[in-house]
């Protein structure tokens, strides 16, 4: 468990010392800035214990129940209450972040389908022209029935 220094700090100290956590979270640029100061920042432990809160928001966002999260994650009952009290109490930080997660994570499997269609129809041009045509199609007509509804 993490522990706090028994050294009482001014509030407004501590306030200094937090802004300046805060100032230097914004300041790093990309994944590789943000993985290298959290990899000296925080002990392997701290780091696993902030990788599974994320874990239990995103899970708990997808509707998922606490038997399946405590099974997956390995977390008890009370680590996933107080995440669920956090999203649905505290002030949007945690859901904020997961919908950023979803919305790269999505934008990761487009990706991916996409990379996958391609070596495909290189590979198998018979097998996925077709799925490919009659997509174009359905697009086409769902576009020109949006255009005479209107």
């Amino acid at each position: 468990m993490t522990k706090i220094s028994s050294f009482k700090v001014h509030p407004v100290e501590m306030g200094k010392f937090i802004n300046n956590f805060w100032v230097v979270i914004t300041l790093l640029q990309g994944k590789d800035e943000v993985k290298e100061f959290l990899k000296d920042l925080l002990t392997h432990t701290e780091m696993q214990m902030l990788s599974k809160r994320l874990q239990i928001a995103k899970m708990l966002f997808e509707g998922h129940n606490y038997e399946t999260i405590k099974n997956y994650v390995k977390v008890t009952d009370q680590t996933i209450a107080r995440i669920n009290n956090l999203l649905m109490e505290g002030d949007k930080g945690f859901t904020n972040a997961i919908i950023l997660l979803q919305k790269h994570e999505n934008k990761k499997q487009k990706e991916l389908e996409e990379s996958y269609r391609l070596v495909s129809l290189k590979k198998y041009p018979e097998n996925v022209l077709p799925d490919l045509i009659g997509e174009e199609i359905h697009e086409l007509i769902k576009r020109h029935k949006r255009r005479n509804s209107v």
